[in-house]
């Protein structure tokens, strides 16, 4: 399982009005997208799921920040309702679930294929989802060795 610390001192509290300055707009790797997903995570950490949105061409369209998902099946939920949005464009998401108390939790790895499947039968990609406690993000699909979609 490989973790992705962010840098010290690299989080702050991102307005949901404000724009992610210094941040890349085209995402070409995991590291890329947690750099947008540390931008706009609350600090400190409270629970929240983190949707990146892009075009095909894995431009940043849209950060979505959706608080209060506590429920580990909040993930599909936040999927389902992104990828209806996007249904006419299509596009490619990243999803990182904040749970400060909680990290990974059994099932994950069954709501990683779930989810990745949801967006594939809406025209969406899923390119990834971590799950980030204590500013350590880890790759849910690397706990069943499934290759990276970058």
């Amino acid at each position: 399982m490989s973790s992705h610390p962010y840098p010290a001192g690299y989080c702050r509290r991102a307005s949901r009005h404000e724009h992610l300055l210094g941040v890349p707009t085209l995402l070409t790797s995991a590291a890329d997208a947690l750099e947008v997903v540390a931008a706009a995570l609350h600090v400190p950490e409270r629970v929240e799921t983190i949707a990146l949105l892009l075009d095909d061409d894995r431009r940043g369209r849209t950060v979505v920040v959706v608080d209060g998902t506590e429920p580990a099946d909040s993930l599909i939920e936040v999927v389902e309702c992104l990828c209806d949005a996007m249904s006419d464009e299509g596009g490619q998401l990243v999803v990182a679930s904040v749970r400060p108390s909680l990290g990974l939790v059994p099932g994950d790895t069954d709501r990683w294929l779930e989810a990745s499947a949801i967006a594939d039968d809406r025209g969406c990609t899923l390119l990834d989802w971590f799950v980030v406690r204590d500013r350590i993000a880890c790759r849910v699909a690397d706990l069943i060795a499934e290759p990276s979609r970058w």
